[in-house]
């Protein structure tokens, strides 16, 4: 598949994963991250996923359940953990030598006397922030490794 194809169709797939999947308590964030170089698709998959679970420690987010193959993940796809009543998601695509990275965040809970779902907004709210730290982390181990 040639570059043009893939700008068009990764952001298109990964919407329409969004509304396959996810009930109406998902929120989807997304971001592009340079390229490095010396790193193959699956090396760069790791490390996105890796530095993506330290920083939903550091803002706060421990997840009570994390996947265990998380840590280990070179696909595209991972489920990473549940925190209270959301399960989190991120894909890596890669994206003419960037990464493509989206977070998926989907609230599970459904209250089942009012008929609603129930919103927990804390995480929701802090998916941007989630991405752009581990955007900024990305780029701080990129220059440690260039100097």
């Amino acid at each position: 598949m040639n570059r043009q194809a893939r700008r068009f169709l990764v952001p298109f797939l990964s919407t329409a994963f969004l509304f396959l999947f996810s009930g109406p308590g998902c929120v989807r964030e997304q971001v592009v991250l340079e390229p490095r170089e010396g790193f193959t698709v699956k090396a760069e998959a790791r490390l996105v996923f890796t530095t993506l679970l330290e920083v939903l420690e550091e803002e706060g987010i421990p997840l009570w359940y994390v996947n265990p193959d998380a840590y280990l993940c070179t696909t595209k796809w991972i489920f990473l953990g549940r925190y209270n009543r959301f399960r989190i998601t991120a894909s890596v695509y890669p994206l003419s030598g960037a990464s493509f990275v989206t977070l998926f965040i989907h609230e599970k809970a459904f209250d089942k006397e009012k008929g609603t779902w129930l919103v927990y907004p804390r995480l929701p709210e802090q998916a941007r922030p989630i991405l752009d730290a581990l955007q900024t982390r990305l780029s701080g181990l990129e220059q440690d490794r260039t100097r």
